[in-house]
């Protein structure tokens, strides 16, 4: 007698690794702190991109720059410029070409009337901004 094949279907689940898992927080954590921004309430998105920088260690540095790059501009609206610098300079060491960071960086020293640094700031923004435009009318 024989035995009727029938068809089947191998499923593979996907264990995520630990960084995938923290990349995901770190998202999550990251969408929960733009929501609070939204909301104007610079105090909290603050504590939450905190806490995403420092239970997740794991994540993109380009990821762990934005979350600097976004603490910082909750350090601006909360008048924090020399904290807000700080944070720029971290999120600037993990991407160089972060404009938005660069403008931020710049807004600060203007704010603390450091202009000598500010122009240094928007002088290197400027010059970001001319690679981007280059590589992409290069490609």
């Amino acid at each position: 007698m024989q035995v009727p094949r029938t068809p089947f279907t191998l499923h593979i689940q996907h264990t995520p690794s630990r960084e995938e898992k923290e990349e995901q927080r770190a998202l999550a954590l990251k969408s929960k702190g733009n929501e609070l921004m939204s909301g104007f309430r610079f105090s909290e998105a603050l504590g939450v991109y905190s806490e995403a920088l420092d239970a997740l260690p794991l994540i993109s540095e380009q990821l762990k720059s934005q979350l600097f790059g976004n603490r910082a501009l909750c350090l601006i609206k909360l008048g924090e410029y020399s904290k807000a610098i700080q944070d720029c300079d971290v999120a600037l060491n993990l991407d160089s070409h972060y404009v938005k960071a660069l403008l931020r960086r710049a807004l600060c020293s203007e704010k603390l009337e450091e202009f000598s640094q500010a122009r240094k700031g928007l002088f290197s923004w400027n010059r970001s901004h001319d690679l981007q435009i280059s590589n992409e009318s290069s490609s």
